[in-house]
């Protein structure tokens, strides 16, 4: 995942998984993400069709993504 900017990224956010895009897992949890750039986060997934970022704190007054990658190996 990359921001968008060096200051509209998310301090706080969850890396989130779905099969069905209703029901959602939460698989990666980040509390206190301290600058923007690049990040890349591994954690195992049995089984999804759908990921979802779910910023819930914010550097600035928005967060945008710039890119996101998801691998499946």
């Amino acid at each position: 995942m990359k921001w968008y900017d060096s200051t509209d990224y998310a301090r706080a956010y969850r890396i989130e998984t779905s099969t069905d895009g209703t029901n959602w897992t939460s698989r990666y949890t980040v509390t206190s993400g301290a600058s923007s750039g690049t990040k890349t986060h591994t954690f195992p997934v049995v089984s999804a069709r759908y990921v979802r970022i779910y910023c819930t704190s914010a550097n600035s007054s928005s967060y945008r993504i710039g890119e996101l990658e998801a691998w499946n190996f």
